[in-house]
């Protein structure tokens, strides 16, 4: 399995129909489209399809959710996109991509960067697996001088690994 996500490329698994959303849009019809297109996340971008932020369905029913203790509360997708985000490009491996998507290293490896050990406590590698989660975003625009050309999701790798 290892082989064959190390020879896929994210431009083999991304969707290229994804869609996008204008910083303008409320939160409302933001979720209106997501729902509509059973998507979950969309990047934020401008007229020239430059990626402004990147937002959620969870960012979106977070923000819909504040408007009902805030009645005068207008949000729009600009007020709550994200604007620190990782994106990819169309030629990097999926197999590298996987690992962003499901794994905390740092949970799973307890040393640092400089390959210091940070916990004295002994556990399997199961048991590190099991919490070492990621709550890294589950899909991620795909970037080609600076333009977004497509999404990649965490639901696109697992459809291809089960097949």
């Amino acid at each position: 399995m290892q082989t064959k996500l190390q020879n896929l490329t994210v431009k083999d698994l991304m969707h290229s129909d994804w869609i996008s959303l204008s910083p303008n849009m409320s939160l409302n019809d933001a979720l209106k489209a997501l729902t509509q297109t059973q998507q979950n996340a969309a990047a934020v971008v401008n007229k020239q399809d430059e990626i402004l932020g990147f937002i959620s369905e969870q960012d979106i029913l977070r923000g819909l959710w504040s408007e009902e203790f805030n009645n005068d509360n207008q949000l729009l997708v600009s007020d709550l996109m994200q604007m620190q985000f990782t994106s990819v490009k169309k030629d990097q491996t999926i197999f590298d991509i996987t690992e962003f998507f499901v794994v905390d290293k740092n949970k799973l490896f307890n040393v640092n960067d400089s390959g210091m050990l940070t916990s004295m406590n002994y556990q399997s590698y199961p048991e590190r697996l099991r919490v070492a989660f990621s709550h890294n975003q589950a899909v991620m625009p795909v970037v080609e001088n600076e333009k977004l050309i497509g999404m990649l999701s965490q639901n696109a790798i697992a459809n291809f690994i089960a097949a």
